[in-house]
Protein backbone atom coordinates (compact mmCIF):
# COMPACT_ATOMS: atom_id res chain seq x y z
CA UNK A 1 0.00 0.00 0.00
CA UNK A 2 0.86 3.36 -0.75
CA UNK A 3 0.69 6.08 2.14
CA UNK A 4 1.05 9.71 1.39
CA UNK A 5 1.98 12.36 4.30
CA UNK A 6 -0.89 14.41 2.35
CA UNK A 7 -4.29 13.86 4.29
CA UNK A 8 -5.67 13.52 1.07
CA UNK A 9 -3.98 10.76 -0.63
CA UNK A 10 -2.97 6.90 0.18
CA UNK A 11 -3.99 5.15 3.28
CA UNK A 12 -4.14 6.85 6.89
CA UNK A 13 -1.07 4.54 8.91
CA UNK A 14 2.71 3.85 8.20
CA UNK A 15 1.78 -0.29 8.90
CA UNK A 16 3.72 -3.54 8.01
CA UNK A 17 1.70 -3.62 4.40
CA UNK A 18 2.82 0.03 3.54
CA UNK A 19 5.40 -0.76 0.37
CA UNK A 20 6.25 3.10 -0.02
CA UNK A 21 5.66 6.73 1.22
CA UNK A 22 4.96 9.77 -0.92
CA UNK A 23 5.68 13.20 0.36
CA UNK A 24 5.84 16.61 -0.77
CA UNK A 25 8.90 18.34 -0.58
CA UNK A 26 10.52 21.52 -1.21
CA UNK A 27 13.06 22.89 -3.51
CA UNK A 28 16.06 21.44 -1.73
CA UNK A 29 14.22 17.62 -1.85
CA UNK A 30 13.66 18.01 2.15
CA UNK A 31 9.89 17.20 3.58
CA UNK A 32 8.58 17.65 6.86
CA UNK A 33 9.48 15.47 9.68
CA UNK A 34 5.85 13.47 10.81
CA UNK A 35 4.63 10.63 12.67
CA UNK A 36 4.23 9.14 9.32
CA UNK A 37 7.66 9.80 7.88
CA UNK A 38 9.38 8.47 10.86
CA UNK A 39 7.35 5.27 10.94
CA UNK A 40 8.85 4.78 7.41
CA UNK A 41 12.18 5.40 8.37
CA UNK A 42 11.78 2.80 11.55
CA UNK A 43 10.64 0.19 8.69
CA UNK A 44 13.29 1.15 6.11
CA UNK A 45 10.27 1.80 3.64
CA UNK A 46 11.67 4.04 0.51
CA UNK A 47 10.01 7.30 0.95
CA UNK A 48 10.07 9.12 -1.91
CA UNK A 49 8.88 12.30 -4.25
CA UNK A 50 5.38 13.36 -4.86
CA UNK A 51 6.65 13.45 -8.80
CA UNK A 52 7.09 9.66 -8.46
CA UNK A 53 3.87 9.09 -7.87
CA UNK A 54 2.78 10.94 -11.06
CA UNK A 55 5.16 8.77 -13.17
CA UNK A 56 3.78 5.70 -11.62
CA UNK A 57 0.16 6.85 -12.29
CA UNK A 58 0.95 8.19 -15.88
CA UNK A 59 3.35 5.02 -16.86
CA UNK A 60 1.51 2.56 -14.61
CA UNK A 61 5.35 0.98 -13.75
CA UNK A 62 6.90 1.31 -10.88
CA UNK A 63 10.33 2.81 -12.35
CA UNK A 64 13.60 3.52 -10.90
CA UNK A 65 13.01 4.47 -7.29
CA UNK A 66 16.76 5.92 -6.78
CA UNK A 67 15.75 8.70 -8.68
CA UNK A 68 12.62 9.81 -6.67
CA UNK A 69 14.00 9.94 -2.61
CA UNK A 70 13.65 12.25 -0.34
CA UNK A 71 17.21 13.90 0.92
CA UNK A 72 15.48 14.01 4.29
CA UNK A 73 13.91 16.45 6.59
CA UNK A 74 14.09 20.24 7.06
CA UNK A 75 14.74 19.48 10.48
CA UNK A 76 18.13 17.23 10.19
CA UNK A 77 21.96 18.40 9.22
CA UNK A 78 22.46 15.12 7.65
CA UNK A 79 21.17 14.24 4.55
CA UNK A 80 20.17 10.78 2.91
CA UNK A 81 18.52 9.33 5.47
CA UNK A 82 16.07 8.40 3.58
CA UNK A 83 18.05 6.10 0.74
CA UNK A 84 20.46 5.29 3.55
CA UNK A 85 17.31 3.08 5.73
CA UNK A 86 16.46 1.64 2.68
CA UNK A 87 19.72 0.32 1.45
CA UNK A 88 20.38 -0.87 4.86
CA UNK A 89 16.87 -3.24 4.21
CA UNK A 90 17.93 -3.94 0.58
CA UNK A 91 21.06 -5.07 1.53
CA UNK A 92 19.91 -7.51 4.39
CA UNK A 93 21.25 -5.49 7.54
CA UNK A 94 19.55 -5.36 10.67
CA UNK A 95 16.91 -2.51 11.41
CA UNK A 96 18.82 0.73 13.55
CA UNK A 97 18.23 0.20 17.05
CA UNK A 98 19.40 -3.59 16.69
CA UNK A 99 21.35 -4.58 19.75
CA UNK A 100 20.19 -1.56 21.85
CA UNK A 101 18.21 -1.25 25.16
CA UNK A 102 16.17 1.86 25.65
CA UNK A 103 14.73 3.03 29.29
CA UNK A 104 12.45 5.66 29.29
CA UNK A 105 12.58 7.80 32.32
CA UNK A 106 9.26 8.30 33.77
CA UNK A 107 9.76 11.86 35.50
CA UNK A 108 8.08 15.27 35.34
CA UNK A 109 9.35 17.50 32.02
CA UNK A 110 8.78 14.85 29.22
CA UNK A 111 9.23 16.63 26.12
CA UNK A 112 8.61 15.64 22.46
CA UNK A 113 6.66 12.40 20.83
CA UNK A 114 4.40 10.52 23.54
CA UNK A 115 6.27 7.80 25.54
CA UNK A 116 3.70 5.76 23.98
CA UNK A 117 4.62 6.92 19.79
CA UNK A 118 8.41 6.94 21.37
CA UNK A 119 8.24 3.26 22.33
CA UNK A 120 6.73 1.96 19.05
CA UNK A 121 9.11 3.84 17.06
CA UNK A 122 12.32 2.32 19.08
CA UNK A 123 10.66 -1.14 18.90
CA UNK A 124 9.75 -1.33 14.90
CA UNK A 125 13.57 0.37 14.97
CA UNK A 126 14.82 -3.29 16.59
CA UNK A 127 15.60 -2.00 19.85
CA UNK A 128 14.12 -3.29 23.36
CA UNK A 129 12.72 -1.38 25.96
CA UNK A 130 14.01 -2.27 29.55
CA UNK A 131 10.78 -2.06 32.56
CA UNK A 132 13.65 -0.98 34.99
CA UNK A 133 16.26 1.77 34.90
CA UNK A 134 19.67 0.27 34.24
CA UNK A 135 22.02 1.01 37.09
CA UNK A 136 25.72 -0.09 35.55
CA UNK A 137 26.09 -0.90 31.84
CA UNK A 138 27.11 -3.92 30.65
CA UNK A 139 29.15 -3.78 26.80
CA UNK A 140 28.29 -7.29 25.91
CA UNK A 141 26.95 -7.09 22.14
CA UNK A 142 27.79 -4.47 19.29
CA UNK A 143 25.38 -2.19 17.53
CA UNK A 144 25.38 -2.78 14.02
CA UNK A 145 24.80 0.78 12.60
CA UNK A 146 26.99 2.24 15.18
CA UNK A 147 30.25 3.76 14.51
CA UNK A 148 33.83 2.39 15.82
CA UNK A 149 35.35 3.88 18.85
CA UNK A 150 32.09 6.09 19.23
CA UNK A 151 29.99 5.78 22.68
CA UNK A 152 27.75 3.68 20.77
CA UNK A 153 29.75 0.83 19.15
CA UNK A 154 29.34 -2.02 22.04
CA UNK A 155 26.80 0.21 24.23
CA UNK A 156 23.75 -2.09 25.81
CA UNK A 157 21.34 0.78 27.20
CA UNK A 158 20.60 4.47 27.01
CA UNK A 159 18.01 6.29 29.22
CA UNK A 160 15.76 8.28 27.56
CA UNK A 161 15.12 11.47 29.42
CA UNK A 162 15.30 14.95 29.64
CA UNK A 163 17.81 14.83 32.78
CA UNK A 164 21.05 16.68 31.88
CA UNK A 165 23.63 14.15 34.65
CA UNK A 166 23.46 10.73 34.81
CA UNK A 167 24.45 9.40 38.19
CA UNK A 168 25.94 5.88 36.64
CA UNK A 169 27.84 5.33 33.64
CA UNK A 170 24.46 4.55 31.36
CA UNK A 171 24.10 7.81 28.76
CA UNK A 172 20.91 9.85 28.78
CA UNK A 173 19.85 10.92 25.59
CA UNK A 174 16.66 13.13 25.02
CA UNK A 175 13.50 12.03 23.53
CA UNK A 176 14.78 14.48 20.80
CA UNK A 177 18.19 12.09 20.09
CA UNK A 178 15.90 9.12 19.13
CA UNK A 179 13.86 11.14 16.92
CA UNK A 180 16.98 12.56 15.27
CA UNK A 181 18.56 9.31 15.21
CA UNK A 182 15.71 7.62 13.04
CA UNK A 183 15.16 10.88 10.82
CA UNK A 184 18.56 10.48 9.31
CA UNK A 185 19.09 6.93 9.95
CA UNK A 186 22.79 6.87 11.81
CA UNK A 187 23.08 6.22 16.01
CA UNK A 188 24.28 9.91 16.56
CA UNK A 189 26.59 10.52 19.30
CA UNK A 190 24.82 13.79 20.68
Amino acid sequence: AVVSTQSTGGTEEVTEITTHLVCAVDKEILCKRTAKFLQAMARRIPILRESWLRKFNSSGTWGELENYFVEGTTGDVARHGPIRAHQSLLKGDPPLFTGMKFYLDRSEGWKGPSREALTNLIITAGGEILSREPKTCVKNKKVFHAKQFTAFQDQCAVVISERKKSTTDVPIRSPKWVISCISTYKILEE
